[in-house]
């Protein structure tokens, strides 16, 4: 298989809207706050999600998986993601039949809104 089939094949696999779901899962599931570092971060209900890549990670010792990391409130420049937001990143991670597993959330790159 040529590369360019796998990742056409991980798109309709791990599709936008299978992301979007698991991220309305995840915001639903802590009630659309968490603690971060001792601060409470919450977020609309309204929140702008941005797909930032979808990847197939090959573990030899545990097993494949799939990942897909998002921003909240992205900062967009010319339509492109600029590396910042003011919501903080959400990586999920997902078994190769997609189903959601795990997450983690970071608060790296992320400035106030002003």
């Amino acid at each position: 298989m040529a590369i360019e089939e796998l990742i056409s094949a991980l798109d309709r696999h791990l599709t936008d809207e299978h992301v979007l779901a698991a991220v309305q899962q995840y915001l639903t599931a802590i009630d659309h706050q968490t603690d971060y570092d001792g601060q409470t971060i919450v977020f609309a209900s309204d929140v702008n999600v941005h797909i930032l890549d979808k990847t197939l990670v090959v573990d030899r010792r545990d097993g494949s998986y799939l990942t897909a990391r998002v921003a909240f409130d992205p900062v967009l420049r010319d339509g492109q993601y600029t590396g910042l937001s003011h919501g903080g990143t959400l990586k999920i991670m997902f078994n190769l039949a997609g189903e959601y597993t795990d997450e983690v959330y970071a608060r790296s790159n992320v400035i106030p809104i002003e």
